[in-house]
């Protein structure tokens, strides 16, 4: 979608992107509630989200640097890549956390 090169794609792009994080990061934050007891929630919780925290901090390091070897198109095509393996690993290592009746 942004491949073409326009701000409308761009923005495109942009609000699939933030929808995805956010369904992400609610996914995410129920799946740690429910792995986690009360006594050790926060030991659960916080490397997780310190982790979150410090890839928006990391990724555009990373972005910048493929953008500087392979370009805009085949950065992006890249993380594209990456991002949809890594969604079918995660669903593939997740155990349901709800028990079934």
């Amino acid at each position: 979608l942004a491949h073409n090169g326009t701000i409308l794609g761009l923005l495109g792009a942009k609000l699939l992107v933030g929808a995805a994080v956010l369904a992400q990061n609610s996914g995410m934050q129920l799946f740690l509630t429910d792995i986690s007891s009360s006594e050790n929630k926060s030991r659960v919780m916080a490397p997780v989200l310190m982790a979150e925290k410090l890839s928006s901090m990391i990724g555009p390091l990373i972005g910048g640097k493929l953008i500087q070897v392979f370009g805009a198109t085949g950065a992006m095509t890249q993380l594209a890549v990456i991002t949809f393996f890594l969604g079918f690993v995660n669903q593939g290592m997740l155990k349901e956390t709800k028990p079934r009746q």
